[in-house]
């Protein structure tokens, strides 16, 4: 059991790696075809089933953000789950992102996520941000 606890925490870090280095392909490679990816508020910051669906929307984040990148804080593996608390940071230089235009605001943030792992791929993502710090972050005034 050891020994796949530790291969899910490394897969659930070459993912991340592979997310700040902006390698959309390489993350593909590491999830399943029906691969689910839900954030807490699914209307707003995101919902994507498929891998097609998966590869839009963490292209078009990365578009808006082309440096954020991921630091890892803590991590847990338990069965087929990975759970981490990590750090999120980038530039908002690229495009419009949650409806503001990109004037170079730094943001930061701290989210959870759960993953499940099944083989040797993940299949499945859970995760809550933090959409009041990233407003302040974007300058959005009205934060509800």
């Amino acid at each position: 059991m050891t020994d796949t606890l530790g291969a899910n925490k490394a897969l659930v870090r070459r993912f991340l790696d592979a997310f700040s280095r902006g390698d959309i392909d390489a993350m593909i490679e590491m999830v399943v075809d029906d691969y689910v990816w839900q954030g807490s508020d699914p209307a707003e910051i995101g919902l994507a089933r498929g891998k097609a669906a998966f590869r839009e929307a963490v292209s078009s984040f990365k578009l808006a953000l082309p440096d954020c990148t991921v630091e890892i804080l803590d991590m847990v593996a338990e069965g087929d789950r990975v759970a981490l608390r990590f750090r999120e940071h980038g530039h908002h230089t690229g495009t419009e992102w949650l409806g503001v235009q990109p004037q170079g605001a730094c943001v930061e943030w701290f989210p959870f996520a759960i993953y499940r792992v099944a083989g040797d791929r993940l299949a499945e993502e859970w995760f809550t941000d933090d959409p009041y710090t990233i407003k302040k972050c974007l300058g959005i005034r009205e934060i509800t």
